[in-house]
């Protein structure tokens, strides 16, 4: 089907010179550009990108199979990308619209639908090309914003990298995380792009502004070494934070500065635990679960999973995950890898201290026997469990369904419970000797209970207290720092003093097929929009009183920088060769930045969007009844 053959009022004028536009040459003489239309059509272009001789727009005042189109100016031949059973027709039903920023590369071309609610912008990320039935949805994440926000609607970023399509989302709302995504036959996730806000492409590469947060005083859970000698933690001092920069470090027990140990530059880690022979570490990042040398190295990704903990002689490992209907289930997996084995239903397992059982959650507390005999259910829902470490006993602490409260021990097979006190003790854990229980209550007290019900005593104030593998120790996190003390509750030290980095902007230049950061460097402030031609990158900046535009180098150094316009597109910016092209109020505007001089190359009441093919700047103006995609070739 062709646009020309479908009877509505599409079509394509290559080369027709409308106006002229004088811009001075390179010895001040001016020459006339001519502004050329490539498309008309009736109704409201939302949204174009070009390459090459190709042209992909969006018209929701089109039909539902035409909202998105793809058209060939040279064959004269267009393609519909949006399918009759494609989810852009459903989307279009809620309020919102396609957003004026799309991508193309080649026949395939990526897309945003945006829907609005009270709370935030809704995106679904779509792709297709010529010759597909529907569209494919690759992305979908919230925004916020909204009828009710504060936050005005921002564009998510997209570009055409050589063959793939890219895009980027810093996700406010929900879980997906956050990045840039590359869309070929999947989509993946680049690591370490979180909170990039702008990007450009050219070739293979990338060019990302990014906003790396600051890192926080918050080390977590520390956990003794087998041999008492060290303690391992994850602490989100680093640059990104807790969530995108959490890394492992390791004390002495005796004190001393922490190390962080060298893990190839893998980061975001939550959690850590020793392997019984202190020669490994298993971590997990984002529900997957790593090895990695407790000495060093590169993370060795195991398995998809949370949870995980070492069985006591290192052999397996026990996690658990949610299956396809989103029940939570046991695993248990070789420590080497392999296939790993479901042992049923439940969450956060507890290794029996002879590693012929688990300890688990359900709809209640279960002892999971691994020979394939039944689970029996011990007690009702509590939120911390323990096994002590001679077998014989179980602790738990938390409401229970008669409402009362408290730390409550028993057998194995659920009998002869009693009550050790009526206070809730968090992370609870039981002493290497099995005569005590550690755990910190509400109000942060670490109290230490004796198994006998003797009585409490009050050792410190912190949280996810644990014992030292001899048991004369006990360790914690107080103010975010770790600190320990004796289990009689004498001789307190504090063993980390953290300084956590603070927050930057950045410029990165990437490789993208192997995700290799080229070079870096650090504008004066976050950038909203980038482009990038050659060994150069254009910035807009935006400020408070003054805005600017830049060219620098991919190295970073400065070749100029002018005051922007007041009423400057903030979204819109391209690079080619000597001239930055932007958009500002109803002009489209070209900065040579080589001598400092700003020419309009066309004017327009409305318009959408901003695209550079080479040396051929395009835009759409929008018209009454018709829009139209015009075009001028810039001297080189």
């Amino acid at each position: 089907m062709t646009g020309l053959s479908s009877g509505r009022a599409i079509a394509a004028i290559i080369t027709v010179a409308l106006a002229a536009v004088g811009v001075a040459g390179a010895a001040g003489a001016e020459r006339k550009l001519r502004i050329q239309t490539l498309l008309e059509t009736r109704g409201t272009v939302a949204a174009f990108a070009q390459d090459g001789n190709r042209i992909v727009w969006a018209n929701l005042a089109e039909s539902c199979r035409r909202f998105v189109q793809l058209r060939d100016v040279r064959m004269r031949k267009t393609w519909p990308l949006t399918g009759l059973k494609g989810p852009t027709c459903s989307d279009a039903r809620e309020l919102g619209g396609i957003q004026p920023r799309m991508a193309l590369t080649g026949r395939r071309a990526l897309w945003a639908y945006f829907s609005v609610s009270n709370q935030g912008f809704h995106f679904s990320i779509y792709t297709a090309a010529a010759g597909d039935k529907n569209e494919r949805e690759v992305g979908r994440f919230s925004m916020r914003g909204g009828l009710e926000g504060e936050y005005p609607l921002r564009p998510v970023p997209m570009a055409a990298a050589g063959r793939t399509l890219v895009y980027a989302h810093t996700d406010d709302l929900d879980g997906a995380p956050h990045g840039v995504y590359a869309i070929g036959r999947t989509t993946r996730l680049l690591p370490d792009t979180h909170n990039t806000f702008a990007l450009a492409a050219e070739g293979s590469r990338l060019a990302l502004a990014r906003t790396i947060p600051a890192g926080c005083a918050c080390n977590r859970e520390p956990k003794w070494s087998p041999d008492g000698t060290r303690l391992a933690f994850v602490s989100g001092r680093g640059e990104g934070g807790w969530r995108f920069g959490a890394e492992v470090y390791v004390v002495n027990a005796t004190g001393g500065p922490e190390r962080k140990v060298d893990l190839r530059s893998a980061k975001g880690f939550s959690a850590v635990e020793w392997s019984p022979s202190g020669e490994l570490l298993l971590l997990e990042r984002n529900s997957q679960l790593y090895v990695a040398p407790s000495s060093g190295g590169r993370p060795r990704l195991l398995t998809a999973g949370t949870g995980g903990q070492w069985s006591p002689d290192g052999k397996r490992i026990a996690y658990w995950k949610y299956d396809r209907s989103d029940t939570r289930v046991l695993y248990i997996l070789e420590a080497t890898g392999g296939t790993p084995r479901s042992v049923g239903v439940g969450s956060d397992p507890r290794w029996s201290p002879d590693g012929k059982a688990l300890l688990a959650r359900r709809d209640g507390i279960f002892v999971v026997p691994l020979d394939g005999s039944a689970a029996r259910r011990i007690a009702e829902e509590h939120a911390y469990y323990a096994w002590a470490p001679d077998g014989r006993s179980i602790a738990l602490s938390d409401d229970d369904d008669q409402g009362t409260t408290g730390v409550l021990v028993m057998r194995p097979d659920g009998s002869e419970a009693r009550r050790l006190t009526t206070s809730i003790l968090h992370w609870l854990a039981w002493s290497p000797d099995s005569r005590e229980l550690v755990g910190s209550s509400g109000d942060g007290q670490i109290q230490v209970l004796p198994a006998d019900g003797s009585g409490a005593r009050v050792v410190g104030r912190g949280w996810a207290p644990a014992w030292s593998p001899a048991g004369g120790m006990l360790s914690y996190v107080a103010a975010s720092e770790i600190e320990l003390v004796n289990a009689d509750g004498s001789e307190r030290r504090v063993l980390t003093s953290t300084i956590a980095s603070p927050a930057r902007n950045v410029i990165e230049i990437r490789r993208l097929s192997a995700n290799r950061v080229l070079s870096t460097f650090a504008p004066p402030r976050a950038a909203s929009v980038i482009a990038l031609d050659g060994v150069n990158v254009a910035l807009f900046l935006p400020g408070r009183r003054n805005s600017t535009i830049e060219v620098r180098k991919t190295s970073g150094a400065l070749l100029r920088r002018i005051r922007a316009p007041r009423r400057m597109n903030e979204f819109d910016l391209a690079l080619s060769g000597r001239w930055v092209v932007f958009h500002a109020g109803s002009t489209i505007r070209a900065l040579d930045w080589r001598s400092g001089r700003v020419t309009i190359l066309g004017q327009a009441k409305y318009q959408t969007g901003l695209s550079v093919q080479g040396r051929r700047v395009a835009w759409a103006e929008q018209g009454r009844t018709k829009s139209r995609v015009r075009a001028v070739v810039l001297p080189g």
